[in-house]
C-alpha cells in the first residue's frame, strides 16, 4: 500500500531577503502484511523540485526515530522569513503530525490519516492559500488565519487541479486512498523531476557510481536486452527512489550515440576499430609486470555466419597476444556482407597499413615504448587460400607446406571423386620461392587474384602461416574417422548397430565423471552429426581410446592410436618438444596406413597436412598455443551480442563500445595466475591437532584457468608422482603469513 501526502510551501521573492519558490513533496509508504499491522510505517521518499534556492541557501535533512526534519540553512538575516518543516509519525496510531517552524511563530497539528489525510501548513497560510482549498470543509480549518511571515503564496494549480486527483473526496480507508493515488494521472516528467532518494544529501558520489557500475556490469555480463534495462531503470528511478540512476540504458552503458561511418567493401561494409586503441584497453587490464617489451601477435581471420535464414556473415580480424598468457583477444576490424569480401587487399587495407606502421615504430603505453611483432596469421583452409591468393584447398597444388601434387580418385560407391595427396616426401616450400613465384610455383597461386598485401606484414609466408589443429585435426581427421566407424561405407571399419549402441551406453554412463574443465560432456553416437569441435577434441584425447577398445577391429583400433598418441604428445606443453620427432613418425605412419585401411580416397587435404604439424610445433610450441579455439569462442561471443538481423555491424559496434567504456581498470591489476579460494564453509573435515577457530575452510580453489572443489567429480586429481587423490577439504591457516594447502585422501 503506497499512500502519499503532498506538502508544498511556495514563496515569491519580493525583496532581496526573500527566497525563491521552493516546492516540497514528502511521501511515505505503509508496509503491512495484514490489516492489523498499521503501526509498521516509515518515511522513505522525499521529493525536491528543480527550482532550488539561491546559492547562499543550503538545505539540511535529518532523520531520527521516525522523524524527518527539513530546514534551510540561511544567513542570520534571512532566518525570519524561512520556514522549516518537521514531520513525525506518532506512536501506535496511524497519525501523522506536521509542524512548520519559523523564528517568530511555531504551531503544529496532528491529523489522523485513517479519516482525512490533511496536513495544516501553519504560519505560511495566506488568503490565497485559504481560497485554494476552500472547497474542502476540513482542510486548513482553524489555521488559515495563522500568519508568521508575509510574502508566501501557494501556486501549484497545475498539480491540485488535476481532474483525476480528487482532493475533496473523503478517504475512509487506506485502500481507497491507495486507489485514488494509483489512478491519478501524474505526468511522468513531473515524477522524474521531483523524485529524489530520501538520503540524497548523505549519499556519497562513489556509492552512486558503484551502483551504476554494478548495474552496467550485470547488463553486460548477462547480455540483458537494452529495452528491458531501460524499463528497469525507469522503475528504479521513479518507484524505488534511485533518482541518480539514468532513465535509459544508453546513458547507463555510455553507448555510442554518433552515427557509425562504415567503409564500403564489396559486397558489404567494413569498420576499422584500430590496433592501438583496442590494444590499449586490453593492456590496461593486465599487471604492468606481465607486459613484455615486445608484444607478439597471432592474427586470425575467419568467417562467421550470422543466421541460417540469410547469407549475412561477419569476417572479423581478431588478434591474440602470444607471449601474454591471460590477455584478452582484441577485435581490430569487422566486415559484414552477404558473402566474403571480393578483394583481400581492399578488406585488409587499413589493418595492414596500421600494423606495418606499428611494427616499424614503437607503441607507447604507460610511459613505456613497446614493440609489436606479428609472428603468425592463422586461417582455416578456405580462408587461407583467400587471404594469401593461392588456389583452393581441394586443388592439385594446394598444399601450403610442400610441393606435392594431388591425384584425382573416384569416390567409393558414389559418382564423382576427389583430389588426394598420398605423397609424403615432397620438397618443402620456402618463403623465397613463394615471393619470387618461379614457373614451378605458378600452379600454386590463383591467377585471377592480385598479390595479397599480407606479404607486407609477414616475414615468412610459409612458416608464419601455421596449420590450425582445431579445423585440421578435431573437425577434420577425427570427425572423418568417427564418421567412417559409425556411418561409413567400408565393411571392414563400419561398426554393427549393436556395437554402436554399446559405445553409446558407455558414453552416457561416464558423463557424470567428466570434470568442469570440459565444457561439453559425452552423449550418444546418435548425436554424432551434431557434435561440436570441443566434443571431438574430448573424444580424441580422452574418451575414444577406452570407449572403442574391444569394439573396433584391432587393425583399425591400432591405427587410431597412432593419431591419438601423436596429438596427445603435441598438445603437451613440455613433451611436444621432447617427442616431436616421435610424434612425426606416428603421424606419417597414420597417413601411410590410411591408404590400406580406408583406401586412397581417405587421404584428403586434412589427412595429408598431419605430417606438417610437428614443424609448426617446433616454431610455436604445443598445439594449443596457436589454435583457433580462443578466436572461435570470441566469434560466438560477438554473435550473441546481436538482437536482430537488421544492421548487424552497427549493433556489434555499439555493443563492443559499451563493453570497452564499462571496463574499469587500475594501473596494477592482480595476477590472474594467483591462487584464489572461494565458497567458505565450516563443515570440515580437519586434520588432527587443527584448531578450527584459527583456520578458514573453503570448498573451491582456482589457479588460472584450472579449479578444484571438494565435490565429485571435481575433487579427483593426480599428483606429479602419479598418485591419485581425492580432495576432502581446503584449509587456509591464519597464523603468520597466509598459507594455502589441501587435506587429501588417497583414492581407493
Amino acid at each position: 500500500m503506497l499512500p502519499g501526502v503532498k506538502i508544498m510551501a511556495d514563496g515569491k521573492q519580493d525583496d532581496p531577503n526573500a527566497v525563491r519558490t521552493k516546492k516540497i513533496e514528502v511521501g511515505y509508504r505503509q508496509t503491512l502484511r495484514r490489516k492489523k499491522e498499521y503501526t509498521n510505517k516509515y518515511i522513505d521518499g522525499l521529493l525536491w523540485s528543480q527550482n532550488l534556492l539561491t546559492d547562499d541557501v543550503g538545505t539540511h535533512c535529518e532523520a531520527t526515530d521516525g522523524t524527518v526534519n527539513i530546514s534551510n540553512d540561511l544567513p542570520p538575516s534571512q532566518t525570519s522569513v524561512t520556514p522549516a518543516l518537521r514531520i513525525e509519525l506518532i506512536g501506535d496510531e496511524n497519525v501523522l503530525a506536521a509542524e512548520v517552524v519559523n523564528s517568530e511563530t511555531t504551531s503544529s497539528k496532528s491529523v489522523n490519516t485513517d479519516e482525512h489525510l490533511h496536513l495544516p501548513l501553519a504560519s505560511v497560510g495566506t488568503t490565497s492559500m485559504s481560497n485554494e482549498f476552500n472547497g474542502h470543509p476540513n482542510f486548513l480549518e482553524g489555521d488559515s488565519q495563522a500568519s508568521g511571515a508575509s510574502g508566501y503564496t501557494t501556486d501549484y494549480q497545475h498539480f491540485m487541479n488535476d481532474e483525476n486527483l480528487d482532493w475533496e473526496e473523503p478517504l475512509e480507508e487506506d485502500d481507497s486512498y491507495h486507489k485514488s493515488v494509483s489512478e491519478s494521472s501524474i505526468p511522468d516528467d513531473y515524477v522524474n523531476d521531483w523524485l529524489v532518494n530520501l538520503n540524497d544529501e548523505n549519499i556519497d558520489v562513489s556509492h552512486e557510481e558503484a551502483v551504476g557500475r554494478s548495474l552496467a556490469e550485470w547488463v553486460l555480463d548477462c547480455n540483458i536486452p537494452r529495452a528491458h534495462v531501460s524499463n528497469l531503470l525507469k522503475r528504479l528511478n521513479r518507484q524505488a527512489g534511485l533518482a541518480y540512476l539514468p532513465l535509459d540504458s544508453r546513458t547507463l552503458l555510455k553507448s555510442l550515440r554518433s552515427r557509425i561511418q562504415c567503409r564500403v567493401v564489396e559486397p558489404g561494409s567494413f569498420l576499422n576499430f584500430g590496433i592501438a586503441s583496442t590494444l590499449a584497453v586490453v593492456l590496461a587490464l593486465l599487471n604492468s609486470k606481465d607486459i613484455p617489451n615486445v608484444l607478439q601477435f597471432i592474427w586470425n581471420i575467419d568467417g562467421l555466419p550470422l543466421v541460417k535464414s540469410s547469407g549475412n556473415s561477419f569476417w572479423p580480424i581478431v588478434g591474440k597476444l602470444y607471449n601474454v598468457e591471460y590477455a584478452k583477444l582484441i577485435v581490430v576490424g569487422v566486415f559484414c556482407g552477404i558473402k566474403k569480401p571480393n578483394c583481400i587487399n581492399d578488406f585488409l587495407l587499413e589493418f595492414v597499413t596500421e600494423l606495418s606502421d606499428l611494427q616499424k615504430n614503437s607503441f607507447e603505453f604507460r610511459g613505456r615504448l613497446l614493440k609489436i611483432e606479428t609472428i603468425a596469421m592463422l586461417f582455416e583452409a578456405s580462408a587461407r587460400s583467400f587471404a594469401t591468393s593461392v588456389v583452393p584447398h581441394n586443388s592439385y597444388n594446394c598444399c601450403h607446406k610442400c610441393t606435392t601434387k594431388g591425384d584425382w580418385v573416384r569416390n567409393t560407391g558414389k559418382h564423382g571423386g576427389r583430389v588426394t595427396y598420398p605423397d609424403l616426401n615432397a620438397p618443402a616450400r620456402t618463403d623465397a620461392l613463394f615471393r619470387q613465384r618461379p614457373v614451378a610455383y605458378l600452379n600454386h597461386f590463383d591467377k585471377k587474384k592480385k598479390r595479397s598485401i599480407v606479404e607486407k606484414v609477414l616475414k615468412d609466408m610459409v612458416k608464419n602461416i601455421p596449420l590450425d589443429y582445431m579445423h585440421l585435426v578435431c573437425l577434420g581427421v577425427q570427425k572423418k574417422s568417427m564418421s567412417e566407424w559409425v556411418r561409413g561405407k567400408y565393411d571392414r571399419v563400419h561398426l554393427r548397430p549393436e556395437l554402436v549402441k554399446k559405445v553409446s551406453q558407455y558414453l552416457v554412463a561416464i558423463k557424470g565423471y567428466i570434470p568442469s574443465e570440459f565444457p561439453r560432456k559425452t552423449r550418444t553416437l546418435d548425436d554424432f552429426p551434431h557434435m561440436k569441435t570441443t566434443e571431438h577434441r574430448l573424444h580424441l584425447l580422452y574418451i575414444d581410446p577406452v570407449a572403442f577398445m574391444g569394439i573396433l577391429p584391432p587393425r583399425v583400433y591400432k591405427h587410431f592410436l597412432l593419431l591419438h598418441v601423436a596429438i596427445k604428445l603435441l598438445v603437451h606443453p613440455v613433451k611436444c618438444i621432447l617427442f616431436t620427432e616421435y610424434a612425426r613418425g606416428l603421424l606419417r605412419a597414420y597417413v601411410r596406413k590410411s591408404k590400406k585401411i580406408f583406401k586412397k580416397v581417405f587421404i584428403t587435404y586434412n589427412v595429408h597436412n598431419l605430417i606438417h604439424l610437428p614443424d609448426d610445433v617446433l616454431l610455436y610450441g604445443n598445439l594449443d598455443r596457436f589454435s583457433a579455439f580462443p578466436s572461435e569462442n570470441k566469434l560466438q561471443t560477438m554473435k550473441h551480442l546481436l538482437r536482430h538481423s537488421a544492421k548487424p555491424l552497427e549493433q556489434l559496434v555499439r555493443r563492443l563500445h559499451e563493453i570497452e567504456m564499462n571496463v574499469h581498470f587500475s594501473p596494477d591489476q592482480p595476477h590472474k595466475s594467483s591462487l584464489s579460494l572461494s565458497n567458505p564453509h565450516r563443515k570440515g573435515p580437519l586434520p588432527t591437532n587443527f584448531n578450527h577457530l584459527k583456520t578458514s575452510q573453503f570448498s573451491m580453489f582456482s589457479w588460472g584457468k584450472w579449479s578444484a572443489t571438494t565435490k565429485f567429480p571435481n575433487n579427483c586429481a593426480i599428483l606429479c608422482d602419479h598418485t591419485v587423490i581425492l580432495i576432502r577439504n581446503i584449509i587456509r591457516d591464519h597464523i603468520g603469513d597466509v598459507q594455502s594447502y589441501l587435506e587429501v585422501s588417497l583414492a581407493g
